[in-house]
């Protein structure tokens, strides 16, 4: 029977492996993916390397985990955001802002550290990560079907892939203030051009009104 630090084996397994997986975070942050090796982290956590094992079969699982752990707290926060705003033009505002300020208060750096090809994902990480875009998609696409957006899944994509690359220029150095208000005027403009005209009615009454405007816009 191991030694055990808490009242249950099963708490005690549990602090272990997010032991485990604070040691892995600091690495991957503080020195890249690369330097994400078993000795490296069981070092850091102060445990023996065979111990990361019992938790982890390989470099890929690590990774995943550390994208699944990461996540639920990532989404409550972009939903919490989004419920203050009314109408579907200033949520998608908001989805595209909150990001970066995570970012930038060290929030979203585990997913920016595995981005942009630096991480050749496996297949348990492939699983990750196409599981975490589907709930990031999900957060998007009800703004966009009040809007009467065309082909919800593609633009959702796109707002998601306008977030990527945003992060990408804060993380080269760029003003993490600038790059948001020209992100989030670029979603709401690039949206609101994809919302198509709404279609005259049949007999006699007036037709619907145009594109939703982005004209004095908040991007704050």
């Amino acid at each position: 029977m191991p030694r055990i630090s808490a009242p249950t084996l099963r708490e005690h397994r549990a602090a272990q492996r997010a032991r485990l997986l604070d040691a892995a975070r600091a690495i991957l942050l503080e020195r890249g993916p690369d330097a994400l090796a078993f000795g490296a982290v069981a070092d850091l956590a102060g445990l023996a390397r065979p111990s990361v094992y019992e938790y982890f079969a390989s470099r890929d699982h690590l990774l995943a985990a550390l994208v699944e752990a990461e996540l639920p707290a990532w989404l409550a926060e972009v939903r919490a955001e989004l419920g203050r705003h009314a109408t579907p033009l200033d949520r998608l505002g908001a989805f595209v802002r909150v990001q970066l300020e995570m970012f930038a208060a060290g929030k979203h750096r585990v997913g920016a550290a595995l981005a942009g090809g630096a991480v050749r994902p496996g297949p348990e990480l492939g699983r990750a990560v196409a599981a975490t875009h589907g709930q990031v998609y999900a957060l998007v696409q009800p703004a966009l079907a009040e809007l009467g957006v065309r082909d919800e899944p593609a633009v959702a994509r796109l707002v998601a892939a306008c977030v990527a690359d945003a992060i990408r220029q804060v993380k080269g150095g760029a003003p993490s203030a600038a790059v948001a208000r020209t992100a989030v005027a670029f979603v709401r403009g690039a949206v609101a051009a994809c919302v198509p005209p709404r279609a005259a009615p049949a007999r006699g009454g007036a037709a619907a009104g145009p594109r939703p405007s982005v004209r004095g816009a908040r991007t704050r």
